[in-house]
């Protein structure tokens, strides 16, 4: 139904051609922010190593560069076709669970936005 939708924006195209476009794109995106959070954790690093005379410091910042790249490994490994039928799934077994708590995200993001203004 969704590729329907995009090949519908773009008469010339078919469904699957939307499709592999839009994979194409988040897979990009994915990359870029492992890509990133990869660069930070190496920057971090070479930042903790630098402080030899702070060692608490030192291994804070090591930390959160094992962190970082961690989050970096876990962002390319995400399937993102395997967790969307998990979450279908989900919806499908648990439909009036699945309503509330779009509700109460709605509702928290509505909080948010509008104590931002």
């Amino acid at each position: 139904m969704e590729t329907e939708n995009l090949a519908a924006n773009n008469p010339g195209r078919t469904a699957q051609e939307a499709c592999a476009d839009v994979k194409c794109c988040i897979e990009n995106i994915r990359n870029v922010i492992a890509d990133t959070l990869h660069g930070t954790a190496e920057t971090l690093a070479r930042k903790a190593a630098e402080l030899e005379g702070q060692p608490k410091v030192s291994h804070y910042a090591g930390q959160a560069s094992e962190w970082l790249e961690k989050s970096a490994e876990c962002v390319r490994t995400f399937d993102y076709a395997a967790t969307d039928a998990k979450f279908r799934d989900y919806v499908r077994q648990s439909p009036g669970r699945s309503i509330l708590m779009a509700g109460a995200a709605g509702l928290i993001i509505g909080v948010i936005l509008r104590r931002s203004r």
